[in-house]
């Protein structure tokens, strides 16, 4: 009997070490982290400065991003454009999405996505606003942390 247990025991011990470590925890909703207490939107939040370049014009300006109040996975970019267009936006990871949305007085969309660097310093939004009238204009802005 003694033959028998020894091998059972050792079968069931691997087996138990292989289950244990092969589990990854999963973190509620909008968190990550080993702990599972960072916001995942944490890594956008900050103010950002960088050229924009657009098939009309180019530009050069400072972009504010904060945690939107509607949910954890949201985040607010204050200054797009240049022109103090306020857009909302959701994260996923390290990628943003804003879906089109009014901005201005005179009936301009705005619609993009973009990403935020692994190191956290560089964001990434490239997007179009579209006019109720004439050309849109597709711009990517490359904003670096202050």
């Amino acid at each position: 009997m003694k033959k028998l247990f020894r091998p059972f025991l050792m079968v069931a011990t691997v087996a138990t070490l292989f289950v244990v470590s092969s589990c990854t925890k999963t973190c509620d909703e909008g968190y990550e982290g080993t702990d599972c207490k960072t916001l995942i939107r944490e890594k956008f939040i900050g103010q950002f400065k960088g050229p924009e370049t657009c098939t009309i014009g180019n530009d050069n300006y400072t972009v504010t991003v904060t945690g939107a109040s509607s949910d954890l996975l949201s985040i607010v970019i204050n200054n797009a454009y240049n022109q103090n267009f306020t857009v909302t936006g959701k994260v996923d990871g390290s990628s943003l999405t804003v879906a089109e949305q009014s901005v201005g007085s005179v009936g301009s969309k705005l619609s993009g996505s973009g990403s935020i660097s692994g190191d956290g310093k560089t964001l990434t939004f490239t997007y179009t606003v579209t006019p109720a009238t004439g050309t849109a204009n597709t711009c990517t802005y490359v904003g670096t942390r202050l």
